[in-house]
């Protein structure tokens, strides 16, 4: 199994990183400060990761999260689980 894991953005506030595992990308994200500016913030890169994601082909991403709640602000749907988490996954079409 080959994973390649690439930084998407990185700053004070948070990083976001996704990790190719088999062809499916896989989102990890790190929030350091928290306010609704930056859920906003993370809002708009989300949006642009996918649009980035889609025109590669691929179809679909996936997060494994211990705080689901939080992932489903971003449309996402539990495919699985895992431990005690979820595996969230977004369709990119």
């Amino acid at each position: 199994m080959e994973t390649h894991r690439f930084k998407y953005i990185e700053n004070d506030k948070y990083i976001v990183e996704v990790e190719f595992l088999d062809k499916t990308p896989f989102l990890h994200v790190q929030v350091f400060k928290w306010s609704p500016s930056i859920l906003k913030e993370l809002y708009r890169v989300f949006n642009m990761l996918k649009s980035s994601l889609a025109s590669l082909g691929c179809t679909h991403m996936q997060t494994i999260s211990p705080n689901p709640k939080f992932v489903k602000l971003f449309g996402g749907h539990t495919v699985n689980y895992f431990e005690n988490a979820e595996v969230i996954q977004w369709d990119l079409k």
